[in-house]
């Protein structure tokens, strides 16, 4: 099992999102990674996306799902 670290970013995302550990893709593509939704599923599809995105279930209308600690592992990333 994996330990969540608890930085300052993982716990304000954590408090933006209510909580909510698996955010939906479509919710912080543009905030977070600049490009609309069907861009970000298009580089999810193309293995480009720098972010991990878990697919919650098989097909294409799969929801597409981010964790909030990877997240804030590519914000904190960014800044440096």
């Amino acid at each position: 099992m994996r330990q969540i670290k608890s930085s300052l970013t993982f716990q304000l995302l954590l408090e933006q999102h209510n909580g909510q550990v698996l955010v939906p893709l479509s919710v912080i593509c543009q905030d977070y990674l600049g490009v609309c939704y069907r861009v970000a599923r298009r580089h999810y599809l193309e293995g480009k996306l720098r972010v991990p995105v878990i697919a919650m279930g098989h097909g294409q209308k799969a929801p597409l799902m981010v964790h909030i600690e990877d997240l804030a592992m590519y914000v904190d990333g960014e800044r440096r």
